[in-house]
Parts: structure tokens; C-alpha cells; sequence
């Protein structure tokens, strides 16, 4: 297979095998060798919170059995119940570091986006008539999108 035939393939995890906790997710680092055989692998995860550091967040740039790794930690926000924005801020801006350095993945972005497009006009639809079904039910539609969406990608290559 050449590089020109390699898919560059995203994974970002809930679980990751850490310096904390070494089984974690250990079914998605298996998975993501496997990929990595025939495609360009790069995972994004989170640690979560780590009190020692000074910025808001740290990326670690890794190569951990072969596949570059990037590991991100942020500290907790002084203001109750907005740590999880610095989180999403430290996702957006390692996403964007790979995005800068010419890593693009090939389907998953048009897929999130169909979903996103799909999710958020549902949820404001339903949410009010359905309640937490309501939820389920658009995240339900917004997921069959994205597999139509990746269904043909892939065909249109195979």
C-alpha cells in the first residue's frame, strides 16, 4: 500500500492506557495497531486534570508502539464548573496543532459535521417535546447520517 493509499485516521478516546492507569482503554490501543498497519494513525486523548502544571493545558507528543500519540492534560479552573470548557479548548487547540502541521483526517470531519448539523436543529425540535428521549432519539438520527455519510466515503474508494 503507498502512502498516497493510507487513510489518516483520528482516534480520540474517552479510555487510553496512561502513566495512571495502564489498562484503560487498552482495547482501543489494540485496536488502533491494528489500523495502524494499513493506515496513518494518530490518537488524541485526555488525562484529565493535573494540579502541577502552570498553563491551562499540556500536550505530550508521544510514538507509543508506532503511533504518534498526543496526550493532553489541563488543569482545573478556579471558577466552579467550568473545567470542562478548558478541556474542550484543549481538544480544539491540539486538533488544530495537527490541522497546522498538515495531519487532515480523511472522513471523520465530514461525518462530525453532518452530525453536528443534524444533532443540534433536532435536539432544539425535540428536547422541548420529548424531554431526555428526545435527546436520544435526534443523537440516534444524527448517528445513522454519519454512518450514511462514511458508508459512502468508503464506497466511492472501494
Amino acid at each position: 500500500m503507498t502512502n498516497k493509499d493510507r487513510l489518516k485516521i483520528l482516534f480520540i478516546p474517552a479510555w487510553y492506557p496512561s502513566k495512571q492507569n495502564s489498562v484503560a482503554g487498552i482495547f482501543i490501543k489494540e485496536h488502533a495497531k491494528a489500523v495502524s498497519l494499513f493506515n496513518e494513525v494518530v490518537v488524541l486523548y485526555s488525562e484529565g486534570i493535573d494540579h502541577l502544571i502552570k498553563n491551562f493545558y499540556k500536550i505530550e507528543n508521544n510514538i507509543e508502539d508506532g503511533i504518534r500519540t498526543l496526550c493532553l492534560r489541563y488543569r482545573k479552573s478556579p471558577i466552579p464548573k467550568t473545567t470542562y470548557f478548558i478541556y474542550l479548548c484543549s481538544m480544539f487547540k491540539s486538533f488544530r496543532k495537527l490541522i497546522h502541521e498538515g495531519w487532515k483526517p480523511q472522513f471523520g470531519r465530514y461525518a462530525a459535521l453532518i452530525s453536528l448539523a443534524v444533532n443540534i436543529p433536532l435536539n432544539l425540535w425535540l428536547i422541548p417535546r420529548w424531554g431526555i428521549s428526545g435527546a436520544a432519539f435526534a443523537s440516534s438520527i444524527a448517528y445513522i447520517f454519519a454512518t450514511l455519510v462514511v458508508i459512502g466515503s468508503f464506497s466511492k474508494i472501494s
